[in-house]
């Protein structure tokens, strides 16, 4: 059994045609009454997807499904958005044949998986997916773009004082132990920017 990443594309173009094209391609498969390709997900399983694209299911890594999409325009450009779970973490190979079918869209995303502890993205500038630090706990999941901002909101929730991302680690280890019993528990994680 995998472990399910949360995975969210920005499909990003100034070609309204082929943002349009590639939102109806999504929107297509969502409204069949049977899906495109045989699977446990349904309609939306990402190999629907692929074999909309007019490729191999079965020849592309495409372990998952579309949970939600949504179109928008951002600053003058077009902006597909698609959320995803998939096994293990972001499936390149989907990401590529987007880019692949639609010459003009470039592909942002951001993945989380904390079993395996892969918290990445490729979007350098932030302008989609600004977090760079996550807090998640039995009661709180909250996202940061600073070190600064997770120090403060750690001090200011937790009563806990920590200057780096070394610190941070070391003391949530120490303040889950100290509640094991309670049931509690914080993690921290960095997102890897590639």
């Amino acid at each position: 059994m995998p472990n399910w990443a949360e995975v969210t594309y920005a499909c990003i173009t100034n070609d309204e045609k082929e943002a349009k094209n590639l939102y109806n391609a999504i929107h297509d498969i969502d409204k069949r009454r049977n899906p495109l390709a045989k699977s446990d997900f349904g309609r939306l399983w990402l190999g629907c997807f692929v074999k909309q694209l007019g490729d191999d299911e079965k020849k592309l890594c495409c372990r998952g499904e579309i949970t939600d999409y949504e179109y928008e325009t951002l600053e003058g450009q077009y902006v597909v958005k698609i959320h995803q779970e998939t096994a293990w973490g972001e499936q390149t190979d989907v990401r590529e044949l987007i880019e692949k079918t639609f010459p003009s869209v470039k592909v942002l995303y951001i993945v989380e998986e904390p079993g395996c502890e892969i918290f990445v993205t490729n979007d350098e500038e932030g302008r989609f997916f600004p977090e760079r630090f996550a807090l998640d706990g039995s009661e709180d999941h909250e996202y940061f773009e600073t070190l600064e901002q997770v120090t403060k909101y750690l001090n200011e929730h937790y009563g806990i004082v920590a200057e780096s991302a070394e610190d941070i680690e070391e003391t949530l280890d120490r303040y889950n132990e100290d509640h094991e019993e309670d049931d509690k528990y914080l993690y921290f994680h960095q997102f890897e920017v590639e």
